[in-house]
């Protein structure tokens, strides 16, 4: 498209987090998605909830407009919390149209922050577009946020909550036009939770992607001595994951330890952060790990491709609530074998490629046999250049930006996405 940026049409975005800030699966899928829609030859807005209070309310970078919503003042999930966001989303969606002659479209990222800025566009007759990352409910639930402490399970209060979140998931797929998910598991999930009206709404799938030229075969190593202090054992075991509950990493310390009680020589290294962080560090001191186990903490985004290229495999212990899996896409695209937990939609993506590192079960035993199958494999020479190829050529032709993002582009200007 070839216009005068001022007077095109304008794409809204909405998203929890913007991805220089708090760097993550979706936020990254947002931005970039942002950064295709402005070569596309749109005016581009991303509406996202401000972490940094002496960040400005509003700037411009890489041709994106942002707008930072304030941070609320209260905790997930306080009710304040909950209407703060979608009251300044609203807001913030109103700031844009009073600006833009034309919208071709809102395209939402979260829940909460969608009700809002789909209530500023009901009269609006642009495309209103929600893509589900994953169930938000389910993900509630699933990373145990309310559970009580004491008794275990959902306290009283936290089951208001619970079912509170599910009425407002609910409220903002119904506000959207058009309703897409990550994966065939995320979109069957949403089915199964929302009931038989949500059959009638269209649902598409249009999967993640990765940029390939980030995430490659080619380009520097490291040999581990600036994240651990020393050179890494080999083989190294890689993985970053939150540092959550239904992330399995408990299990892969566990598996870590049965390895190094048989003899083997082998390097685990964990990247990532979140709750979990004291106890995996209290469990690794348990299991005797200290030589063999490391966590990183979070990786720096430049610094996430040479980690990849480094390692000789890639980990991925999940015991719960896989909608996608943008890692499995980078460990694949750096030529990496990923040894994966069958969970969620883990195996829409690895059964094609590489269904020998699909595990038969989420278990200690199971993450021992596939670790040691794979310290083997190593022995005798790798993975080889053939199978690389292979994976990072599946990643190019199934999972690219220029194909993931493009799939968006047919729906703001079409409505439809073609196979």
């Amino acid at each position: 498209m070839n216009r005068d940026l001022h007077r095109a049409p304008a794409i809204i975005n909405v998203a929890e987090n913007y991805f220089h800030e708090v760097p993550g699966g979706v936020a990254r899928l947002a931005h970039e998605l942002c950064l295709k829609q402005r070569e596309w030859g749109y005016r581009v807005f991303l509406i996202c909830v401000g972490r940094d209070s002496a960040l400005p309310s509003r700037e411009e970078r890489q041709g994106i407009t942002i707008l930072r919503c304030p941070p609320s003042r209260y905790p997930s999930p306080h009710p304040l919390n909950l209407w703060a966001k979608i009251r300044d989303a609203r807001a913030a969606v109103r700031q844009v149209l009073a600006e833009v002659d034309q919208v071709a479209a809102l395209h939402t990222h979260s829940p909460m922050v969608g009700i809002g800025a789909m209530q500023a566009m009901a009269r609006s007759s642009a495309r209103k577009i929600h893509s589900i990352h994953s169930p938000w409910a389910l993900e509630m639930r699933h990373n145990k946020n309310w559970e009580s402490p004491d008794r275990g399970g959902l306290s009283l209060r936290s089951r208001a909550a619970y079912r509170s979140v599910k009425f407002l998931e609910a409220k903002c797929f119904s506000l959207a036009d058009i309703l897409t998910s990550d994966s065939h598991y995320t979109r069957t999930e949403c089915l199964r939770d929302h009931g038989a009206w949500l059959r009638a709404k269209p649902f598409q799938v249009a999967p993640g992607w990765v940029d390939t030229d980030r995430f490659s075969v080619d380009g520097p190593r490291t040999d581990w001595q600036a994240e651990l202090g020393r050179p890494a054992r080999r083989p190294v075991f890689f993985t970053v994951r939150a540092l959550i509950p239904r992330n399995g990493l408990e299990l892969l310390l566990e598996a870590a330890a049965a390895l190094k009680a048989q003899g083997h020589e082998f390097e685990l290294v964990i990247g990532g952060d979140g709750v979990l962080r004291p106890s995996l560090q209290a469990q690794i001191r348990e299991l005797q790990l200290a030589d063999r186990a490391t966590l990183l903490g979070r990786i720096p985004d430049e610094r996430l491709p040479i980690l990849y290229r480094s390692c000789d495999f890639f980990v991925l212990p999940t015991t719960a609530l896989e909608c996608f899996g943008v890692i499995i896409l980078e460990a694949l695209a750096s030529g990496k074998a990923v040894i994966a937990t069958p969970v969620g939609s883990i195996p829409e993506i690895l059964q094609p490629i590489f269904p020998e590192g699909l595990l038969p079960e989420a278990s200690v035993s199971a993450l021992t046999l596939a670790l040691v199958r794979q310290i083997r494999t190593w022995a005798q020479g790798g993975t080889s250049l053939a199978q690389r190829e292979a994976f990072r050529n599946f990643i190019c032709t199934e999972y690219s930006l220029a194909r993931g993002t493009g799939r968006f582009r047919q729906l703001y200007e079409s409505g439809l996405i073609t196979p």
